[in-house]
């Protein structure tokens, strides 16, 4: 196909294109690619990176990097949106803040945990899926049976980061900057809303519940005392699993951050996002613990 314009791709809007990256209020302008929402450029570099993963696993044989490659696709998604709508209004920013706060933490801390604890509580069910642990005729297979299972596992992260991010994508959109209410007025997006302002604090509660769970829990398991003994102290006194609240806390934040901004009906199929989070933790990591720590610590 002939660009008798330019010689700009069939996939980059021309006009937004020659928008400057670094130019802020450009009143919904922004660089649009594929589709003006950016889910699916969000969705091809997502699977993009994911894949990398995978083939550094198979091919490297190394499979500590999925402790905190999910939280960095989270990280690069929520930066690439902001930086392709080119407005850099306050809720954008202190979504993908927030967004990517949340995922530096939490990798961080899967990272340091799997250093520290090789075999913590939470992932002796999870062992089988080591390289180290799989049996050596895995190897005399056509196709590795580590091969599948690693391709699974990086199939349903990349769906689940997906998911997850709609919220902090469409608010970096350009339609939703240019619709900030759904009302046309493109400069409320320099304020913030009471919605707004209720969902950093749902989210900042469930960060500091997360943040304090995980540090209470790991420093119990460093002691060699507690190696038999389920966690029990400070904020594992009031819940089994408080950091899964702080998670399900944090996510339903972002949504209702999100919520200022709907500007299409369709986009509340984001509430997909701290839905999937929730259950997910309630009905299958959850249960899973439970069952887990029935049989390591007793009823």
């Amino acid at each position: 196909m002939n660009n008798s314009s330019g010689s700009e791709p069939w996939f980059i809007d021309r006009k937004s294109w020659l928008l400057p990256l670094w130019a802020p209020g450009s009143g919904g302008g922004g660089v649009e690619i594929l589709d003006a929402h950016h889910i699916i450029i969000s969705l091809i570099v997502n699977i993009g990176l994911q894949f990398c993963c995978f083939l550094i696993t198979v091919i490297g044989r190394v499979d500590k990097i999925k402790d905190g490659m999910g939280g960095m696709v989270f990280c690069v998604v929520a930066l690439m949106t902001l930086f392709l709508a080119q407005t850099f209004q306050l809720r954008q920013l202190i979504t993908t803040v927030l967004v990517c706060v949340w995922a530096i933490r939490l990798s961080t801390y899967l990272v340091v945990r799997a250093a520290c604890m090789p075999s913590p509580a939470r992932t002796d069910h999870e062992r089988s899926d080591d390289i180290e642990t799989i049996d050596p005729s895995d190897e005399a297979h056509p196709f590795p049976r580590r091969t599948i299972r690693f391709a699974v596992f990086w199939t349903i992260q990349a769906v689940w980061v997906f998911v997850v991010s709609l919220p902090v994508v469409l608010i970096n959109s350009p339609v939703c900057t240019a619709f900030p209410d759904g009302d046309g007025d493109s400069n409320s997006g320099r304020h913030l809303s009471d919605r707004d302002s209720l969902g950093i604090v749902m989210w900042s509660v469930g960060f500091l519940v997360e943040f304090f769970a995980d540090i209470q829990k790991f420093r119990f398991r460093q002691k060699l005392s507690n190696e038999d003994d389920f966690c029990t102290d400070d904020l594992w006194t009031w819940s089994r699993h408080p950091n899964y609240f702080g998670e399900m806390m944090q996510w339903w934040g972002i949504f209702t951050i999100f919520t200022h901004v709907i500007c299409e009906e369709w986009m509340w199929l984001a509430v997909c996002s701290p839905i999937l989070v929730t259950g997910v933790l309630l009905f299958w990591s959850m249960p899973a613990l439970e069952q887990h720590s029935d049989v390591r610590f007793g009823k």
